[in-house]
């Protein structure tokens, strides 16, 4: 077995608390993850606290659920930031400065591959979702209600997407955990929340594939517009014998 520190805390300022967690089977990547989370903090004099405790009550996901609910009840800052021991981070911009202050809880809303088969061959579908591997929350007791109605949420305890799947089902973005029409959050929870660029919660290897093809779309745009400006007469042929490629 393998015991880890407790806690890792700072606390100075009122502002903004991170808050993390991880355990003995993730240690690997979340000591890694720590060091960009403390890095972040002292460069924006946030506070945080790392959880490293081997033991919890439910699977380890649950932590962040059971950590915002413990600060919400308890704690004097006006924002939790919880990142997952995954999280690295590689923007230094004070996350407070691209958000709407007066919301809420603050999420990523991405698209998720449908679990739902379409009609059509070859066509699936694409259905929104958040992701709260990164979560903001403002500090108020709408918040706290919240996320204890998610920690509630005891039907998915078994579930692939534990404590994702909760926060799903309390928002009322469901299509992926029932049915393909139940995605209907109410107007009245919305305007609580704001939804993060996907650039505070986001894949590397995604965001690579994705400028590779607008390159490559790019490129091919240029090379076609060359193509119709040579046939077009209006660039003279004779320069092409100047042009060199290399490979």
């Amino acid at each position: 077995m393998f015991f880890l520190k407790s806690k890792k805390v700072k606390s100075k300022n009122n502002n903004l608390k991170i808050l993390s967690g991880y355990n003995y089977r993730y240690r690997n990547i979340g000591k890694e993850s720590e060091k960009t989370i403390i890095k972040y903090a002292d460069h924006f004099n946030f506070d945080y606290e790392i959880d490293n405790r081997n033991t919890f009550e439910r699977h380890f996901y649950w932590l962040k659920i059971k950590m915002l609910i413990d600060h919400l009840e308890n704690g004097k800052h006006e924002y939790y930031l919880w990142l997952d021991a995954d999280t690295f981070i590689c923007r230094y911009e004070n996350i407070l400065n691209n958000i709407d202050q007066s919301k809420h809880i603050f999420v990523h809303n991405q698209f998720f591959k449908s679990k739902h088969k379409s009609k059509i061959p070859n066509v699936d579908y694409l259905t929104w979702g958040p992701n709260v591997g990164v979560l903001l929350v403002r500090n108020t007791k709408w918040s706290l209600n919240f996320f204890k109605n998610v920690w509630n949420k005891k039907k998915y305890l078994r579930h692939h997407w534990p404590d994702n799947a909760a926060f799903m089902d309390e928002l009322g973005y469901k299509a992926e955990i029932s049915n393909l029409s139940d995605n209907k959050p109410s107007k009245k929870t919305l305007e609580k929340f704001y939804f993060l660029s996907g650039l505070w919660n986001s894949m590397p290897k995604k965001i690579l594939i994705t400028l590779l093809i607008m390159k490559f779309l790019i490129f091919t745009l240029t090379l076609l517009l060359f193509i119709w400006q040579v046939l077009d007469g209006e660039i003279e042929l004779t320069l092409l014998k100047n042009i060199k490629v290399y490979a």
